[in-house]
């Protein structure tokens, strides 16, 4: 989850995005914008005080469900949340098989998109 700014700096490159370009080509798009930048302190994991900065192992990973969540509140999400969350999951796999990141914190997180902490994101 993203803190409010990071929220709607999401929004806006969506909006951009899908004015101008297919809808599959989303993550790459945006993920290029933020890789080749300064780590910008809100798209991380996490929100306010739960914020686990730029360093975390799977901050892409966050970024491209931040995306995906930000795609169903504007009604381009053709995915259920259960397959974003499992998504999202697979790309923290992918991070640990690459020695980065722990399973015990992928399961926290993966735990925490599942809670209603998650659903209220979706829904809102």
């Amino acid at each position: 989850m993203l803190s409010n700014k990071g929220h709607k700096k999401l929004r806006r490159m969506v909006r951009v995005w899908h004015e101008n370009h297919y809808l599959e080509e989303l993550p790459d798009y945006i993920l290029g914008l933020i890789e080749t930048t300064q780590c910008d302190s809100d798209l991380v994991c996490g929100w306010g005080p739960f914020n686990t900065g730029c360093s975390d192992p799977f901050r892409l990973c966050c970024i491209c469900h931040d995306i995906e969540y930000v795609k169903e509140e504007l009604g381009l999400q053709t995915k259920t949340r259960k397959q974003v969350d499992d998504e999202f999951k697979q790309c923290m796999e992918r991070c640990i098989e690459q020695g980065k990141g722990t399973k015990a914190r992928a399961r926290l997180y993966y735990a925490i998109v599942r809670s209603p902490i998650g659903w209220l994101a979706w829904n809102t």
